[in-house]
């Protein structure tokens, strides 16, 4: 196999998540890479928004009445009661700051139902029961040693405004490199 890149010529790849790759890249010349995917699916992707070494979780979607275009639309269409879906905000964020203090099983499932409940006001047609229940009873928040989980908490884990979202995004970066320096270690 001929070679077309000159030994000197140095590669930098953009868009590049997959860690375990590197030692290959490198043999390509890839001397630099970077992404912005763990940051930008804390807040874009439907599912895997919080990640750790050894799973992706979904984030509790909490949003906020008063600044979620898609439930004010439902609300002024008189699809949803306003004071219902406050009334259902607060219970999921109380629920959840509860659970994060003394949770145990029996709230995990009536947390969830409540989450799911006002989900259910968005839309309609998703139920993320299971995810919410996987990412409640794991807890990984409470494992993380980042500087964002040990300050911030549980509110890692919500969805909800844009600060918090991107303090989740941070997280995944911070995630991320700790999987990209274990490779490069194994160099």
């Amino acid at each position: 196999i001929q070679e077309v890149r000159k030994p000197e010529t140095q590669l930098h790849l953009f868009g590049v998540t997959r860690v375990e790759h590197v030692r290959d890249f490198a043999r390509f010349g890839v001397t630099s890479f970077d992404s912005t995917s763990p940051f930008r699916r804390a807040f874009k992707d439907e599912r895997d928004n919080y990640f750790t070494d050894e799973a992706r979780y979904t984030a509790i979607r909490v949003p906020q009445v008063d600044a979620n275009p898609k439930l004010k639309k439902r609300i002024r269409a008189g699809e949803v009661v306003q004071e219902k879906a406050l009334r259902l905000e607060r219970a999921c964020l109380d629920g959840l700051m509860s659970f994060d203090h003394r949770g145990n099983d029996s709230d995990l499932q009536k947390l969830v139902e409540v989450l799911h409940e006002y989900g259910q006001l968005l839309d309609p047609k998703k139920d993320r029961r299971e995810a919410y229940a996987r990412t409640l009873a794991d807890r990984p928040w409470k494992e993380c040693p980042c500087p964002i989980c040990r300050k911030i908490g549980i509110h890692v884990v919500i969805f909800r405004g844009t600060e918090r979202n991107k303090r989740r995004g941070f997280h995944n970066l911070y995630t991320f490199n700790n999987g990209l320096q274990r490779e490069l270690e194994a160099i």
